[in-house]
């Protein structure tokens, strides 16, 4: 087993899972049991997923455990705005549909 999670794209996949995991069961506590609108909802659960995906791909996914706040900096702002277009996506069609 421990053979089959030294491949990073197993590493990738199983935290993007855990990672979504994370976002829908933000998502169903913020609407269900707090009883928020759907677009604070969803911001709400966007972000606890973005900064958990963030954290766990670069450290469990791709082993990256540098800590230097310059290149800390770099790569999350490099992630924040590849995640963007996905955000206002996001908003977007929950708008729509609400």
């Amino acid at each position: 087993m421990k053979k089959f999670f030294k491949q990073p794209l197993v590493r990738y996949v199983f935290v993007g899972g855990i990672s979504y995991i994370a976002e829908m069961l933000t998502l169903y506590v913020c609407s269900t049991l707090l009883g928020l609108s759907s677009i604070p909802s969803v911001t709400i659960s966007f972000w606890i997923g973005f900064v958990l995906s963030f954290i766990l791909q670069k450290v469990v996914a791709f082993s990256n455990k540098e800590r230097a706040l310059k290149r800390l900096f770099w790569q999350s702002a490099s992630y924040a705005i590849l995640v963007l277009a996905n955000y206002l996506f996001s908003i977007a069609t929950v708008a729509m549909l609400d």
